[in-house]
């Protein structure tokens, strides 16, 4: 666990305090060796490198967490006796950060309020000069910024020894990129922080500032009942837009670089004048690292450059993401978006599936974003638009065929894989929700897998290709369980799958997210052998082995990562549901068994739950914890016993989906939890408790029904009807109900 406190042991200081003697070019061979294969140290030793070099040539504030880190290396914080003074207005309490022209210092302010307070103050050495006016200036483009996302400026003052300060609101949060690392923030709920950036921006922007140094040190995220809000802080080398706005000359002179340097824009760096479009390109370097968790290639220290480019998560920029980035990093300013504003317009369409204007409005990808906006429309339309991207899918792929370049033709390699993988994980899911769509959805995967095995001819070592061949097996199987007469067919792909993953693990055995997927292989093919005698009730003494041997290996390679990483989410996550599997399997046959393990399960739950209380996974595998045990001692008997436990299970699923109410796998898990709440308060004689939950049920299936019309949750609308009519003895009224219901085409139940 991290502390406060740097780590004696940690060869942090020494690398740099020997690498800062060297030459610049000689410095990242030199650190290189001396992390002795460490890329971390190396990485935090060539942050700091640069952050020296930028501060050296422009005494401007360079990234606090660093610096400051290496100063208390070697220096313990002061004590608060030891801090400056402030009068009697101002309490010190410690430390905050170092920068390269001032210090930040937290204050508790006693008048006329008691809070705590930031306070920046100017270092002795830079004082005078052009220091103290940068100090006042920027307290003059605080106090004409009025946003939430803004720290306010409170108050301006001189220190007894001639020092300007400045006192800003406290920001109580980590770094943007921290935040969303150790929450495992989502990805549509990291695009909404950065929008919320953008929008403050764009506001200091319309106000005429320049931001100038945006970086994640300087965009903090506070929690408010767990609900994230981003501030921006920080304007110490923001600059008026148009200097006639301000008295006085301007103190950014033409040759000046000021910034931090992974963030700066090209001309940042050749000290020449920024405007809008400079925050624009910071904008998109941040972009870059909260969907990564790394700095651009171009931008990142030579050591991290092959992480970032190897990285799973520099997927994400092979579609859209990647291309907004791009265009907010051109290296020519006209090239970017002209305001924060067109950048933040351009995440929106992206999110809304709208076409982007970062790219040309090409036929592929015009089709496919009409594809998405008008899902709802005609099946026939969807099924012709989509048999039309199939070919351009399929035109694009033998173009390699043809092509002699190698350069080329790697180039077209990689168009061809992001274009597949879009069908694949995108358009293909949204194909399942259309009832009929299940002739093209077999058509489109089989084509897929088809040129998956092309590839893997002449690439059969390829991780990436590999990993898409078995996700393409898993999407068949899963249409293909579902067709009448194919049942057979898919059990053999999930099986191909699963060798599949075997192969992976054989050939890179210390890869633990492998290895965590080939866990998950084990556990979907229990699914299929499950599955196989039927989606309830008893099941062969046959099955109920072959399927318990599957999941007991998924457990085993789940108890296997948690002790490599316990504090690993996904892992602990994985590992509760083997457990809750295999209590699902018993609980069929073997009710004292299926208890034993509902309740192990439970505390693999509340484990996951003290190790990582804030994920919205954990709150869900609590409430399906709670609801299996309630479920088991409801079949086993014991009604009173389970009431809590069902009570419990509701209440994690109606947090879940008053903070995602836009979820339909939450808002169908509530359903089925009123369910089991219905059923055990009927066994207690409390009908009037089981006939709110039952109607409960009702609401909640056809809010369903009505968000996502086209036929998906009909058949959860008339159960529920049913069951609640029933339990009412409206016995006419009940058979009207059971023909609201076609045939089920969407996902199963829990």
């Amino acid at each position: 666990m991290k502390t406060n406190r740097p780590n004696p042991n940690d060869p942090t200081k020494r690398i740099f305090l020997e690498a800062r003697e060297l030459p610049p070019h000689e410095q990242e061979h030199f650190v290189s060796g001396a992390a002795a294969g460490d890329q971390r140290i190396a990485a935090r030793v060539m942050r700091l490198l640069s952050a020296e070099r930028s501060e050296a040539a422009t005494a401007i504030d360079t990234p606090a967490i660093d610096l400051h880190d290496l100063h208390r290396s070697a220096h313990p914080d002061p004590e608060p006796g030891s801090l400056p003074h402030l009068g009697d207005k101002y309490t010190p309490v410690r430390l905050i950060g170092c920068g390269g022209a001032g210090d930040v210092y937290l204050y508790e302010q006693n008048r006329p309020i008691r809070r705590p307070v930031a306070i920046k103050l100017l270092r002795p050495a830079v004082v005078s000069g052009t220091g103290a006016e940068r100090l006042r200036r920027e307290a003059r483009l605080l106090a004409g910024l009025d946003h939430p996302g803004i720290a306010r400026l409170l108050d301006v003052g001189e220190a007894a020894d001639g020092r300007p300060f400045i006192v800003m609101e406290f920001v109580d949060g980590p770094p943007i990129d921290r935040d969303c690392i150790k929450h495992e923030t989502l990805l549509p709920d990291r695009l909404a922080l950065f929008r919320e950036l953008c929008d403050a921006v764009h506001h200091a922007h319309q106000r005429g500032v320049i931001h100038r140094d945006i970086k994640p040190a300087n965009v903090l995220v506070e929690r408010t009942d767990g609900r994230p809000r981003v501030r921006l802080v920080d304007l110490g080398v923001a600059r008026l837009i148009d200097d006639g706005l301000s008295p006085g000359p301007s103190l950014t002179m033409a040759g000046a670089v000021v910034g931090s340097f992974g963030f700066m824009s090209p001309e940042q760096r050749r000290g020449e004048r920024a405007d809008t479009r400079s925050d624009v390109y910071a904008l998109g370097v941040l972009l870059y690292c909260l969907l990564t968790e790394a700095l651009p290639p171009a931008q990142a220290p030579a050591d991290q450059r092959a992480l970032a480019q190897t990285s799973p998560e520099t997927k994400l920029l092979r579609g859209e993401l990647g291309t907004i980035i791009a265009h907010a990093m051109a290296p020519k300013q006209d090239d970017r978006y002209e305001t924060v504003r067109e950048l933040d317009e351009d995440i929106r369409r992206h999110l809304n599936h709208e076409p982007i204007r970062a790219r040309g409005p090409g036929a592929l990808y015009s089709a496919t974003k009409f594809l998405r906006r008008h899902w709802a429309a005609s099946v026939a339309a969807a099924l012709a638009i989509t048999t039309a991207i199939a070919a351009l899918v399929l035109i694009n792929i033998s173009r390699i065929e043809t092509i002699q370049a190698h350069a080329e033709a790697e180039a077209q390699y990689a168009e061809a894989r992001r274009i597949s993988n879009y069908f694949l994980r995108d358009v293909v899911t949204r194909l399942y929700r259309v009832p009929g769509a299940q002739e093209i959805q077999l058509d489109l995967l089989n084509e897929l897998l088809r040129q998956i095995e092309d590839f893997l001819n002449s690439r059969p070592n390829d991780p990436d290709l590999l990993d898409d061949y078995a996700e393409t097996l898993y999407a068949l199987a899963d249409v293909l369980s579902i067709t009448p007469g194919e049942w057979n067919t898919a059990v053999g792909h999930i099986q191909r799958a699963l060798d599949v993953r075997l192969r992976l693990v054989e050939a890179v055995p210390d890869n633990t997210d492998y290895l965590m997927k080939l866990g998950v292989a084990y556990a979907r093919r229990g699914d299929f052998t499950l599955r196989n005698d039927g989606p309830g009730g008893a099941i062969s003494a046959e099955s109920a082995a072959q399927t318990l041997g599957f999941y007991t290996r998924a457990l085993e390679i789940d108890r296997r990562l948690v002790e490599i990483d316990p504090d690993s989410r996904r892992f602990r996550d994985n590992f509760y549901w083997s457990h809750d599997r295999i209590a699902s399997v018993l609980h069929r046959s073997d009710k004292p068994g299926a208890l034993r393990w509902a309740r192990d399960a439970m505390e693999v739950a509340e484990e996951l739950a003290r190790r990582h209380p804030d994920h919205y996974l954990t709150a869900f595998a609590l409430s399906k914890a709670h609801m299996k045990l309630g479920r088991v001692l409801h079949d086993s008997g014991m009604h009173e016993q389970a009431t809590p436990y069902l009570l419990i299970a509701a209440e994690h699923a109606e947090r879940l989906n008053e903070i995602y109410p836009n979820a339909w796998h939450f808002k169908r898990h509530l359903n089925y939890a009123y369910g089991e709440i219905a059923k055990n308060a009927k066994e207690l004689g409390e009908f009037q408790v089981a006939q709110d939950a039952l109607a409960k049920r009702v609401q909640i299936a056809e809010s369903l029904n009505s968000a996502e019309p086209g036929g998906r949750w009909r058949s959860l609308v008339s159960d529920a009807q049913q069951r609640l009519l029933r339990f009412r003895e409206d016995f006419t009224a009940a058979e009207r109900a059971a023909g609201v219901g076609p045939e089920r085409t969407g996902p199963p139940p829990d």
